[in-house]
């Protein structure tokens, strides 16, 4: 699967929970929909697509369009590191994770926004 070419949205969050999180969705819980769930089965996040008709506090794992869950994405891989860092390019008006060898730098993932540059750039690191 080319990475580089999903788009922020739903399936490329659904493909981070899995690949990058480790997480699995639930079958429906009554009243809650469905689930994401770490490796022990607690329930970590809720389907983006499934947000309830009502006011509740929900946490919802978005993390193509979320800086906070990005993040979140980013330090469970360990993205970021003295050689792996995050910058704009300037001749398209994108975001890059790049690694950087002494004089060479090495594009690792692209992408418009700096949430959908992580998420691919961690779908990379996992070999996904």
């Amino acid at each position: 699967m080319d990475v580089s070419a999903l788009k922020a949205g739903p399936e490329l969050d659904a493909l981070v929970a899995e690949k990058v999180m480790g997480w699995h969705l639930s079958e429906r819980i009554a009243g809650r929909g469905r689930q994401w769930l770490d490796s022990t089965g607690a329930s970590v996040s809720t389907q983006p697509r499934e947000k309830p008709p009502f006011d509740w506090d929900w946490d919802y794992f978005e993390p193509s369009t979320d800086i906070d869950s990005a993040f979140a994405v980013a330090e469970k891989v360990d993205l970021f590191s003295s050689e792996v860092v995050l910058s704009r390019t300037y001749a398209d008006d994108l975001w890059e994770v790049m690694e950087l060898e002494q004089e060479l730098r090495h594009t690792i993932a692209v992408a418009d926004t700096v949430p959908s540059v992580i998420c691919r750039a961690a779908l990379k690191a996992v070999g996904a």
